[in-house]
């Protein structure tokens, strides 16, 4: 049976033109809209090339395009889904729901490609299934970038501060949303005729919050648009990304829009702000990109009818971290599930010296877990910091025992330990790499198969020295603070008690004497 077949592609020569997609089972009445994606060298002619799956033949020899082309006899629905070039057929092949092979064929040799049985509405494509119309942008690096990095929750201004200060766009992307003062910025701008758009998840874990409900009722009564992403064509899992793009300007950070995320009463998290035309406009990209496709709609049609309670964090920490600014020598924009997997493993692996990782969980099966003990291996100091935080503890105390187990029988320098906030901050959230000192990696990505697979994020890699030394210094400061230690009282105490018990025993001294 083909669906408990192993997935195999067998891409044979075919000339240059090969089989990059299947796409088999539309959510259209009887799959109307079945397509093919080709992959069309430039300068190539398909002149008698077919396209089979053994019944039928389609003749392909009036392809005109180059580049990845999409071929069927029904070009509505996937205009629709994408916006590759489409070449329509009189006649196509009946693609099988419960998987078949389809192949290309010049008369002397063949392309071939397998697939299972087809889930509704996802497009087959590099060995897997997925929801159609997934972005595949490629990892985007911008050299010399002035930058502000940042740690909340001791010094949230640099992202304020941004929105506050729009001239001409705000387009602005998170998870959750329930932060007032956010809201205030973002309708002053609108008010100012300054661009504003809105982006949120739609079925955040648990439900959507009461506050957020009131925060994006404040925007739509204003006129900002809100889109909201999470309908049953859903191309992601969760569009878990927090960033924004103001002016020329970019903002990135691990932390949901509430006030103990950027709002700084909360969450220990890490942000920069680049101000960048070029970052700026790969930002919008991806916005434009996941905003204005079919899998999203307004928040009016969203709107639960029955929001969850939820409560605001009002807690003030101390800043000793504040702001600072920099200028680096590149800035990475990284998306996931497109890119950003292979670009932080490639990041891991060329490690030297160090790698310090400070995340909420990790799970144990991520590729990213197994780069760094690969790295420890070749004698890279790693060093894992995790959340204490009740709902991660139990897990990650179990991780953290599992890996020094391994870190002591293989005599590894890899070291893990559970924050500990110490009246800092309330709990990590951010999701951090710094690599040999240089290179940080910061923004929404969490290191499970959800985040890299399934979820859209965002993350930036920073490479610049300057960045890297601030961000590892929070970074100690953290380490520090997860270590055992007693509390302050209880050593004030001791030592009065020892300083006391030291002059007793002098004058009982003088006293003998």
């Amino acid at each position: 049976m083909l669906e408990e077949l192993l997935v195999i592609t067998l891409l044979a020569t075919a000339g240059p033109v090969t089989i990059d997609g299947v796409y088999p089972n539309p959510t259209t009445d009887g799959d109307r809209g079945e397509f093919v994606i080709l992959s069309v060298p430039e300068n190539t002619s398909p002149q008698g090339l077919e396209l089979t799956d053994g019944e039928d033949t389609i003749d392909l020899s009036g392809i005109e395009a180059s580049g990845r082309v999409v071929v069927t006899a029904d070009p509505g629905p996937a205009s629709n889904l994408t916006d590759l070039p489409i070449h329509e057929t009189k006649s196509f092949l009946s693609l099988s729901n419960g998987g078949e092979w389809v192949a290309l064929r010049d008369g002397t040799s063949a392309s071939n490609l397998s697939y299972p049985r087809a889930p509704e509405g996802e497009l087959y494509r590099n060995g897997r299934f997925e929801p159609i119309a997934r972005s595949n942008f490629r990892p985007m690096t911008t050299r010399n970038v002035s930058i502000k990095t940042t740690v909340l929750p001791d010094d949230p201004t640099p992202l304020t501060r941004a929105i506050e200060s729009a001239d001409d766009r705000i387009l602005l992307a998170g998870y959750t949303f329930t932060d007032p003062s956010v809201t205030d910025a973002l309708i002053n701008a609108h008010q100012r005729n300054v661009t504003v758009r809105v982006l949120i998840e739609g079925g955040p874990v648990g439900g959507i919050p009461r506050p957020q409900v009131t925060q994006l009722d404040r925007l739509r009564a204003a006129g900002v648009p809100i889109a909201v992403m999470g309908t049953d064509r859903a191309r992601y899992r969760f569009h878990h990304a927090k960033y924004a793009v103001v002016d020329d300007r970019a903002v990135v950070t691990s932390e949901n829009w509430k006030p103990g995320g950027t709002g700084g009463n909360g969450s220990r998290g890490w942000a920069a702000v680049m101000h960048d035309p070029k970052v700026a406009a790969d930002l919008a990209r991806i916005f434009r990109a996941d905003t204005d496709f079919i899998d999203t709609r307004s928040w009016t049609a969203s709107r639960p009818s029955e929001p969850v309670e939820g409560g605001m964090d009002t807690t003030r920490y101390p800043t000793r971290f504040p702001a600072q600014s920099s200028q680096a020598e590149q800035v990475t924009v990284l998306t996931a599930p497109d890119n950003a997997a292979g670009a932080v493993r490639g990041m891991l692996a060329n490690a030297t010296e160090s790698i310090r990782i400070q995340q909420v969980s990790i799970d144990p099966s991520t590729p990213l877990l197994n780069e760094s003990v690969a790295a420890a291996r070749r004698g890279v100091t790693v060093h894992i910091l995790l959340s204490g935080a009740w709902y991660a503890e139990s897990e990650n105390r179990a991780l953290a025992r599992s890996l020094r187990d391994r870190a002591e029988r293989e005599d590894l320098p890899l070291t893990v330990r559970l924050a500990e906030p110490r009246s800092r901050y309330e709990h990590v959230h951010a999701k951090s790499v710094i690599v040999d000192g240089e290179s940080v990696l910061l923004g929404s990505l969490n290191w499970n198969p959800n985040a890299l697979r399934e979820n859209r994020e965002v993350a930036v890699r920073i490479d610049d020295s300057k960045a890297g030394t601030y961000f590892e210094r929070v970074f100690r400061a953290d380490w520090r603070g997860a270590a055992w230690r007693l509390p302050w009282g209880v050593l004030l105490g001791a030592s009065v008690i020892l300083l006391l018990g030291v002059a007793a025993a002098r004058s009982f001294a003088d006293f003998e004497n």
